[in-house]
């Protein structure tokens, strides 16, 4: 389904040379997770049970904190609702990696946000960053159909004949003409 290429996992890498400049499999992102982890140790927790999906894919979640200052604070970050925007995690994950190099440099603005050493902020930011919150749907793009959208969970196969729900259809809110 998709080209070729070299994948990259935990067993055949060094510390430096994760890609960001090419879209991952589930796989990859799972194996990113933990070398994330382990490169900033004193910064990211892996919680590794927060679900599975529909198919028993495990869904996990980064918690990104300075474990040294008093956070309050809590900011929640989801990609990979839809199964086809790979972008969505590929861009995170950067952007995840050049916060905490900016961080670790001294940057006033991402000391910021996760100390609050500015005083205007009673203590850090805890992050939360779930990269792929649909597994079951973002790996069939791999290995199926590149432009597949949903889950892949067929609770409504017999009346419709259609596999999957649209998962950011299923907010509850009576904003945005919700009964």
């Amino acid at each position: 389904m998709v080209e070729s290429r070299k994948a990259w996992s935990l067993e055949n890498s060094d510390e430096e040379d994760f890609n960001y400049d090419t879209y991952h499999n589930l796989e990859e992102i799972m194996d990113w997770m933990e070398w994330f982890a382990a490169k900033y140790p004193d910064y990211v927790e892996l919680l590794d049970d927060v679900g599975l999906s529909h198919e028993g894919r495990p869904i996990k979640v980064m918690k990104i904190l300075d474990k040294q200052v008093s956070s309050r604070r809590s900011a929640f970050f989801m990609s990979g609702q839809h199964a086809r925007e790979w972008l969505a995690p590929a861009s995170t994950m950067l952007f995840l990696e050049m916060f905490m190099e900016k961080y670790l440099a001294g940057d006033r603005y991402a000391e910021f946000i996760l100390s609050g050493t500015n005083g205007l902020c009673d203590g850090g930011l805890r992050i939360y960053f779930m990269p792929i919150a649909n597994p079951d749907g973002y790996s069939y793009t791999w290995t199926n159909n590149r432009i597949w959208r949903k889950n892949r969970n067929p609770v409504h196969k017999e009346e419709t004949g259609c596999v999957g729900i649209d998962t950011n259809r299923n907010w509850a809110s009576n904003k945005w003409g919700d009964p």
